[in-house]
């Protein structure tokens, strides 16, 4: 009786070892994926921040270039400088009143 009393607890403590290993090769797994996963999600940030910012010089330069078709460069570099200041400046008055709101 005890002898079976104790194989049985053998058995148990065999299948939970089992189950065990099991999980944790199953967390490493997980683990892994989710790993690669945030990677490329931080690498697809950063492609998406750098497009923007190519973007955005590409915009200046063709209000520069609209403007110095009509004005000297000199006057025209100027008031592209005014407008990405005002439009910097708005953006960031309205993050501002969003953050404190």
């Amino acid at each position: 009786m005890l002898r079976s009393l104790v194989d049985l607890l053998i058995a148990f403590t065999d299948l939970l070892q089992a189950y065990a290993h099991e999980i944790q090769e199953s967390a490493k797994k997980t683990a892994m994926k989710v790993g690669v996963l945030a990677g490329l999600g931080i690498v697809g940030l950063f492609a998406l921040a750098g497009a923007m910012v190519f973007a955005t010089v590409l915009v200046i330069w063709a209000l520069f270039l609209a403007l110095a078709s009509v004005w000297l460069p000199a006057t025209a570099a100027l008031v592209t400088g005014l407008i990405v200041w005002l439009v910097i400046g708005v953006v960031a008055w309205l993050a501002a009143r969003q953050v404190l709101r």
